[in-house]
């Protein structure tokens, strides 16, 4: 779903709508993650997530149906990309500690995870300095 949105949008002219539909599905899909992560290694779920999900999503929704606010839009993505970094940071601690003297792949995976959430974290702060996604492009490739 949200890759239709996604496609859909870089089809039309831009719109709050779409906007606000893709931020929530990506919390969605960070919720998912960590709730699927949890029950594998069969720790209780907490409420914390859901709820700070929940003030994600009404932030995306009202900035997409409001008019135009450039502090309520910026707000609402800040909010998603530190709700979904901090996630997907938690969710590398708990296959770190839960894979710890078992094998790599645990292990690489926490890493990954905590690597991700740690881009997600900095990503709306450092994006728009110049620079860095051509830096950022030669390290990936």
């Amino acid at each position: 779903m949200r890759f239709i949105l996604e496609v859909a949008q870089s089809l039309t002219p831009a719109s709050r709508l779409l906007d606000a539909g893709i931020e929530v599905l990506v919390t969605a899909s960070s919720f998912c993650i960590v709730t699927g992560t949890k029950l594998m290694f069969a720790r209780p779920l907490r409420f914390w997530p859901a709820g700070a999900g929940s003030v994600v999503v009404v932030l995306a929704v009202v900035s997409g149906v409001l008019s135009p606010s450039p502090t309520l839009e910026l707000a609402a993505s800040i909010s998603g990309f530190l709700y979904a970094g901090g996630l997907f940071v938690w969710v590398g601690v708990m296959f770190i500690q839960r894979t710890l003297a078992r094998r790599a792949g645990g292990r690489t995976t926490g890493i990954l995870f905590l690597l991700w959430g740690v881009h997600k974290l900095d990503y709306p702060f450092i994006h728009a300095l110049p620079g860095i996604s051509g830096a950022a492009y030669l390290f990936a490739h």
